[in-house]
């Protein structure tokens, strides 16, 4: 997402110390919000998957994606009340969502209620966002 943005803005000639693009405050704050949710995606991701993270113990994941989760909620509220952009009220709730999940330690990645089920609702939920926000004027 932000590669072919800092892409766009080198060649255009934005650029400071004649390498890195030149970033307003809101531009900075709206990436950073985009990384750390992702990041924090990616980690609900793994353990979903049975990859790297569900390798650890329940409460090693667990604590691994709520500091994710944390983090990730403060630069987005942060975001919010600084750029007073209304987009990131809904990123600050993807957070809450995936903290709620593991509000205690999981380990059934199958099954009735299964964590996979809970993933794909909230990527659909992510998605349906993203469409709503090009689509918008």
């Amino acid at each position: 997402i932000f590669l072919p943005y800092f892409m766009i803005k080198i060649n255009a000639g934005d650029i400071s110390m004649n390498y890195f693009p030149n970033l307003t405050l809101f531009e900075f704050l709206i990436i950073l919000t985009i990384v750390s949710v992702a990041f924090s995606g990616q980690m609900l991701h793994e353990m979903i998957d049975g990859d790297s993270l569900s390798k650890l113990s329940p409460k090693a994941s667990r604590l691994i994606i709520w500091i994710a989760s944390i983090i990730s909620l403060t630069i987005a509220t942060f975001s919010l009340v600084v750029t007073q952009y209304i987009i990131f009220l809904p990123v600050v709730f993807f957070p809450f969502g995936i903290m709620y999940i593991f509000r205690k330690s999981r380990t059934d990645l199958a099954g009735r209620s299964s964590l996979k089920d809970v993933g794909i609702i909230l990527g659909n939920l992510t998605f349906f966002y993203i469409i709503i926000l090009i689509i918008a004027p």
